[in-house]
């Protein structure tokens, strides 16, 4: 059963590219995409995408066919609301996607909120 804000989120037909949960027809399912998975978005790059998969409610997970450790699919949020909240915390999907590899430390403070010297 699909979230019900996710299909009020996808009735407001709006380009949710900005936040990297982009898709299109061209979109395809990799060799680690869970076999009944509903695709909620693709973040543009390297083939990692998000979706529900069957079996574990509205919880949001994350696939990326060249991991960060050696997990291809993991639970990022526990609804389809929390993911939005930490896409909108953390400025986009690419953070997020990032969670499972890095610590508080290298989220928050040098990918999201870098010093200024930390800029480029």
């Amino acid at each position: 059963m699909i979230s019900s804000t996710y299909k009020a989120f996808c009735e407001l037909n709006i380009d949710r590219t900005a936040i990297g949960l982009g898709k299109s027809e061209n979109d395809v399912e990799y060799f680690c995409t869970p076999v009944g998975a509903e695709v909620i978005g693709y973040e543009g790059v390297g083939g990692i995408h998000y979706c529900f998969i069957p079996g574990f409610g509205d919880v949001v997970f994350a696939v990326n066919p060249m991991p960060v450790v050696d997990e291809y699919v993991y639970p990022l949020a526990s609804d389809f609301e929390d993911f939005l909240s930490l896409i909108i915390s953390c400025n986009s999907t690419a953070a997020v996607e990032q969670i499972i590899g890095w610590d508080r430390r290298e989220i928050f403070d040098n990918y999201i909120m870098p010093t200024e010297d930390e800029c480029y």
